[in-house]
């Protein structure tokens, strides 16, 4: 992955609390990355003035934000970062819960905003996965392999966003989607026109364009 970022100017890496390890840090400062990271609320800092806190003893009330530099994390204060601290928007009835993300950037506002795109990327995911192409369910353990099958379900979303534009434009985002009020996003609103189209071998065609090939569908199945 690295090889193949090499030529792109900036790269940012974004991870929840399931990748904390400060040896995905490392890695990206090796690799001249930024690194957006949220750490675990019991995490012991070291403050650029000696003490030593835990995110829950900083005293921050519900609706408060912090910034802090030179900041080394856990009891061993072995690694050096800056921390952005906030808290989540919570849903009806949930309580609010203090965020802290660790960056190599500098701690801003900026940085929570940017950091709120993983929930984006992470809804793609489910699109990918259980919303529609059950990649999961592969199995592939060959990289090679399953290169292939990413490069494909790649051109297979491209088409379906089209697919969810044009449903958009054509204001019949009713007939999929009849709530009052949007609840599906711009995949699922495709990826169901695309069902229904496929059930009655409608398909529509694939106008965009990776130079320099034009991919128009194919389907073999029974009429309805």
């Amino acid at each position: 992955m690295a090889e193949l970022l090499s030529h792109t100017r900036r790269v940012t890496f974004l991870a929840d609390r399931g990748f904390r390890g400060r040896e995905w840090a490392r890695l990206c400062v090796a690799l001249r990355w930024r690194y957006m990271i949220r750490i675990a609320n019991n995490t012991r800092l070291t403050l650029a003035n000696g003490r030593q806190v835990t995110l829950a003893q900083l005293g921050l009330r519900p609706g408060q934000r912090r910034y802090l530099t030179n900041v080394r994390l856990t009891s061993e204060a072995d690694w050096r970062c800056h921390l952005a601290i906030t808290w989540t928007t919570p849903k009806p009835g949930e309580p609010a819960e203090l965020c802290a993300v660790m960056t190599n950037w500098v701690p801003s506002a900026w940085v929570l905003k940017h950091y709120l795109r993983r929930m984006h990327i992470e809804e793609g995911f489910r699109d990918e996965k259980s919303g529609s192409f059950d990649l999961h369910h592969s199995h592939l353990r060959d990289p090679q392999r399953l290169d292939r099958l990413l490069l494909a379900i790649a051109v297979a979303v491209l088409w379906i966003y089209e697919l969810g534009e044009q449903v958009l434009r054509a204001d019949k985002r009713a007939d999929i989607d009849p709530a009052y009020e949007r609840q599906l996003s711009v995949f699922q609103l495709g990826w169901r026109a695309l069902r229904r189209a496929i059930a009655c071998t409608a398909v529509p065609r694939c106008t965009l364009r990776l130079r320099p090939f034009h991919l128009p569908p194919v389907y073999r199945g029974a009429k309805c």
